[in-house]
């Protein structure tokens, strides 16, 4: 059975017989007879130019012929009515041979016209017959675009038919409750979960949550204030024949003594806030010992590494110390070595005793936070102690004595 698609493409191409050569051969020659008869009509343009040409040479004789009549005329006087019925049709013929070369010069400039529609007509014909190749093409799309939309018209009957099927089997699905069962379901919805939070060793209020960090970072600062003052080991002693450990002790008292003058400012300025701690004696005790272990610090840093770069490096920990006080910053946000250090530093150990003292708990103990705050002032004594003896014997050479300078261990 012949298709669509198929009698197209035949009726375009043919089928290869001389009583059915297609359109397009058909359109093929009509170009190919267009063209020649417009290669005819410019050979006829010519021999028409030439005779328009002629037969004005022929009007231009006839004139003259026309003037010598007249002559004629005058001369035959006899004749002279004949002749100028004669001359009166020659002028006559004159004009006609005129418009005749009007004409024939119209009809060149037809002809021309009739060359270019020739040709244009043969390229239509072209383009004829190559629009009815690309017809036959979609054609041939068009019918294969219908069998896959039959296809799919068929898939789309039986996945209608699936989900169908799918929802009455979860029709049958769905559970039914009692009229009880649905009482219970609605009072189990009605009434929330319910919460009771408890917290122990609440602060009363948030300055008595605050002020142990601030009062920690105040010990810190009187400290570095102090030794701003003070030197960190005395010009006078380390002149004369005392033991380095007289001389350590006794340049780190003023210190102390100034340490002790804050302590008691410190409580002052609590007690005229309103703060009440839970064991104000235990709050004095953290903060002094806390304070003098600031101070040797201090001592042992400037001892060290010398006075700018020992008040540079006190800035540089406070700050690092800072980042592990969980009253002012989350722990969380500070660096993995930090937070595992936290414990160790000065600072955060002087806060978590204050904290302890103010608000109670089991978290950290006093003794274990003296012992702590001891530690780190011992250490800071024996580290002074070693460097001051560097110091003293640098104090000795003759260039340190002609400039009057207390030397460091720097």
């Amino acid at each position: 059975m012949v298709t669509y698609a198929e009698g197209v493409e035949t009726a375009f191409t043919g089928d290869g017989s001389s009583e059915n050569p297609g359109l397009v051969a058909g359109a093929d020659q009509l170009a190919t007879g267009a063209r020649a008869s417009a290669d005819g009509a410019g050979s006829l343009v010519t021999g028409v130019t030439g005779l328009r040409d002629g037969l004005q040479q022929y009007a231009d004789g006839v004139d003259q012929l026309a003037d010598g009549a007249d002559d004629l005329a005058t001369g035959a006087r006899a004749s002279a009515d004949g002749a100028g019925d004669l001359a009166t049709g020659l002028d006559d013929l004159a004009a006609g041979t005129r418009t005749s070369a009007d004409g024939a010069g119209d009809l060149a400039d037809g002809n021309d016209l009739l060359a270019e529609g020739a040709t244009e007509l043969g390229s239509g014909a072209d383009q004829l017959a190559d629009g009815s190749d690309d017809l036959a093409t979609g054609t041939g799309d068009l019918a294969d675009g219908s069998e896959e939309l039959a296809s799919g018209t068929t898939e789309l009957s039986d996945g209608t038919d699936d989900l169908a099927t799918g929802l009455r089997d979860g029709a049958d699905g769905v559970p039914t409750y009692t009229e009880s069962e649905r009482t219970r379901m609605a009072e189990m919805a009605s009434n929330p979960v319910e919460t009771e939070a408890t917290r122990q060793n609440e602060a009363n209020g948030a300055s008595t949550a605050t002020f142990p960090f601030v009062a920690a970072l105040a010990l810190w600062l009187g400290a570095f204030a102090s030794f701003l003052l003070l030197p960190a080991l005395s010009r006078r002693l380390l002149d004369r024949a005392v033991p380095m450990g007289r001389v350590v002790l006794r340049s780190l008292a003023p210190a102390l003594l100034i340490a002790v003058v804050q302590t008691i400012a410190v409580l002052a300025v609590l007690t005229a806030v309103g703060i009440s701690p839970v064991s104000p004696l235990t709050v004095g005790v953290v903060a002094l010992a806390g304070a003098a272990m600031f101070a040797a610090l201090h001592q042992a840093l400037i001892t060290v590494l010398g006075e700018r770069i020992g008040r540079i490096i006190s800035i540089v920990l406070m700050v690092l110390q800072v980042v592990t006080l969980v009253g002012i910053l989350p722990l969380a946000t500070a660096p993995p070595l930090l937070q595992s250090v936290s414990a160790l530093l000065p600072l955060p150990i002087v806060t978590q005793g204050l904290v302890h003292a103010a608000l109670g708990g089991s978290l950290v103990s006093t003794s274990s936070t003296l012992l702590a705050i001891l530690a780190w002032g011992a250490i800071s004594l024996v580290v002074t102690l070693v460097a001051s003896r560097s110091a003293r014997r640098a104090d000795l050479s003759p260039e340190r004595r002609a400039t009057g300078t207390v030397p460091s261990a720097a």
